[in-house]
């Protein structure tokens, strides 16, 4: 539980940072409601994905990052397909910021499968 928790707020940070930046690039109102709709929903996925991750890791720490990764993928496509359009938002800044937190976050996860 503890590395879920640490995790979380190492992600939520990386997370807000990024949407900053995404925020400072992107001149429209709707697009920064885009990049910060889509920080919510990545923060809600990696660790619903990282929650994952732990549960399988007991049989493999490989096993269990891809599993992981695979819920992210399949996140991934049901925002891209679903989400973005039924919430109105611009799909260009709705799924480069996406594809980004849930990239960055997937990167430093590593660090936290270590026991």
């Amino acid at each position: 539980m503890r590395r879920w928790v640490r995790f979380g707020a190492v992600s939520l940070t990386a997370i807000v940072l990024l949407a900053a930046i995404f925020s400072a690039l992107y001149g429209g109102a709707a697009d920064r409601r885009a990049v910060w709709v889509s920080a919510g929903v990545a923060v809600a996925i990696q660790l619903a994905a990282f929650g994952v991750v732990l549960a399988n890791s007991k049989q493999s720490v490989i096993v269990g990052w891809g599993v992981g990764v695979g819920v992210r993928f399949a996140a991934f496509v049901l925002w891209g397909f679903a989400g973005v359009s039924q919430l109105g938002l611009p799909q260009g800044a709705a799924l480069m910021s996406m594809a980004s937190f849930l990239f960055v976050t997937t990167v430093i996860e590593p660090l936290f499968l270590k026991t």
